[in-house]
């Protein structure tokens, strides 16, 4: 392991203190001596825990109903959209096919339009609430529950709702 990799490190041991010990980042090719190797903001064994891939940009997007308006850019808690669908829109226009994508959804009750018929649009987008599903819901208005999300054209199968009382 040391002299592949080119460095005196213990394999089992986490010189970066990531989450990931020095041998795992080793054999998926990262950098055990730097905590963040795409330098998204994220640690590399954040970023494993969460499915996502440690090599490539991860962005996250914040949504809140409580806000004023849809203005924000949803890239801070305190200028967060006030849609779902705003921010999901919002990871679509910026994806380059190798970034991922994480909508965090504040705590609230999400009805109307805006937050109904969410199309991920073949995007590898994960839609997660901030707390679980007890604290946010998606309100389908007494319609059908398959009405919350629409695929229109196949595509990322990292796409996930996760986290929400429908």
């Amino acid at each position: 392991f040391e002299l592949a990799a080119g460095i005196s490190l213990s394999p089992e041991e986490d010189s970066d203190s990531d989450g990931l010990k020095n041998i795992d980042e080793y054999y998926a090719g990262l950098d055990p001596k730097n905590p963040d190797c795409d330098n998204d903001g994220l640690s590399d064994g954040a970023e494993v825990a969460s499915g996502f891939n440690p090599s490539n940009s991860t962005h996250v997007l914040h949504v809140n109903g409580s806000m004023l308006d849809d203005s924000g850019n949803g890239l801070y808690a305190e200028t967060a959209k006030k849609y779902i669908s705003s921010a999901l829109e919002l990871a679509k226009q910026q994806d380059d096919g190798r970034s991922e994508y994480i909508v965090i959804v504040a705590d609230g009750v999400y009805k109307g339009g805006q937050n109904l018929n969410l199309d991920f649009g073949g995007h590898g987008i994960w839609l997660r609430s901030a707390n679980g599903p007890a604290s946010a819901v998606i309100d389908c208005e007494g319609a059908d529950n398959a009405r919350v999300l629409i695929s229109k054209q196949t595509g990322d199968s990292r796409a996930c709702l996760e986290g929400f009382t429908l």
